[in-house]
């Protein structure tokens, strides 16, 4: 068990050496909606800043735009206006 563990502790260390983010790898816009339309609110923040990070390099100006729009629901959801504001704004501009 010990040794499954520093297994796992290096390879979280050496990707997290190599400037990427193991949580964020297999992340997705779908993965933030899902949280979104689930009620959690926090969740869905933490994977859109994820994806929203540049170590994501999200592929097209569409995903980046996707992502933002869900940024802006979920700010709205939490009724933070001047937040929702700029993503909805910047969503708007890249698609």
């Amino acid at each position: 068990m010990r040794g499954l563990l520093t297994a796992i502790l290096a390879g979280t260390v050496s990707l997290t050496a190599a400037g990427q983010n193991p949580a964020s790898a297999k992340l997705s816009p779908g993965q933030a909606n899902a949280a979104l339309q689930a009620g959690e609110a926090d969740k869905a923040l933490s994977i859109l800043a994820s994806l929203n990070s540049p170590q994501a390099q999200m592929p097209d100006a569409r995903g980046r735009a996707q992502v933002h729009n869900l940024s802006c629901r979920v700010y709205l959801i939490l009724e933070r206006w001047d937040n929702a504001s700029g993503e909805c704004e910047q969503a708007v501009r890249l698609d």
